[in-house]
């Protein structure tokens, strides 16, 4: 089995990038720094050996590689977030 080397913090900042079109934005809204956002994104294309981002333009756009891989990291990062509020409330005595 491969391991998986890249984290969800860079899938996190990835799917901000992509959804907002900005890495600044994406700072702000992962109350991240500039730097550390892109610092991500380029470890998690350079990890995957894709260009997820097209960085050409004035806005940052999603390459073609980028498109079909938005859905399966929005679908990890969910279930990691359902996994942790299971967790969560397991900690705390509820049923699951």
């Amino acid at each position: 089995m491969n391991s998986v080397g890249f984290t969800l913090h860079e899938l996190a900042c990835f799917l901000a990038v992509a959804e907002l079109g900005s890495f600044q934005k994406a700072a702000a809204q992962l109350h991240r720094s500039h730097p550390s956002v892109f610092a991500a994104v380029a470890s998690l294309e350079r990890q995957l050996g894709l260009a997820l981002l097209d960085r050409s333009g004035y806005r940052v756009t999603v390459s073609a590689a980028g498109q079909a891989f938005v859905g399966q990291a929005r679908q990890l990062l969910d279930g990691a977030r359902q996994l942790a509020t299971q967790a969560s409330q397991a900690a705390m005595g509820e049923e699951l």
